[in-house]
């Protein structure tokens, strides 16, 4: 995700946020402009303001471990880590991604957005759900009919680049019918 939207307009919950929430003690909540990224855990932990290169996609991941520990990852380095409040998902557990601004025009651009288990690179299993069956088909295919030969897998294909050569093509497909489990 990448934004051009200035700091000033962080307080606003603007120009991007992500927010993790739930019906229970924890929700997360990434406020990101072209140069700053907040982090909210909870209104009663100290909110933490990371620098990062203006204006170029970055990656945010955030892992939580049940009730043990959270990570929080800003291209693929770890920024903060801590206990959560307490465990996330609970209740209706909901993912809201947001690019508005508040007082300065701004461009916001989205490349790729997961919530769930990351699938393994490499493993044809989209749902990360341990079985390759019609449902990662679903998806392979989108990976396969935008990719091929020499092109770029991107973050979304990379669990169906079988052969983990940088792309999805016919030798991917053709490892993902050896693999394919036909029962459900």
């Amino acid at each position: 995700m990448k934004t051009s939207g200035d700091s000033s307009e962080i307080p606003f919950t603007a120009p991007a946020s992500i927010a993790l929430g739930s019906l229970g003690p924890t929700a997360y909540l990434l406020v990101i402009s072209s140069d700053t990224v907040k982090l909210n855990r909870d209104n009663q932990l100290p909110i933490p303001f990371f620098q990062i290169a203006p204006r170029l996609f970055h990656q945010y991941r955030l892992e939580q471990y049940g009730v043990n520990h959270y990570f929080l990852f800003i291209d693929g380095e770890l920024v903060d880590d801590g206990v959560p409040e307490g465990p996330y998902p609970a209740d209706f557990p909901s993912v809201v991604f947001r690019a508005k601004s508040e007082l300065v025009t701004s461009m916001t651009e989205w490349d790729y957005i997961r919530w769930g288990d990351i699938p393994t690179p490499g493993s044809g299993d989209f749902d990360s759900e341990g079985d390759i069956d019609t449902r990662d088909f679903f998806y392979f295919d989108e990976c396969l009919n935008n990719g091929g030969p020499d092109s770029n897998v991107g973050p979304g294909c990379v669990w169906a680049d079988i052969d983990q050569d940088g792309d999805v093509d016919f030798k991917d497909f053709a490892d993902f019918q050896l693999i394919f489990n036909t029962t459900e």
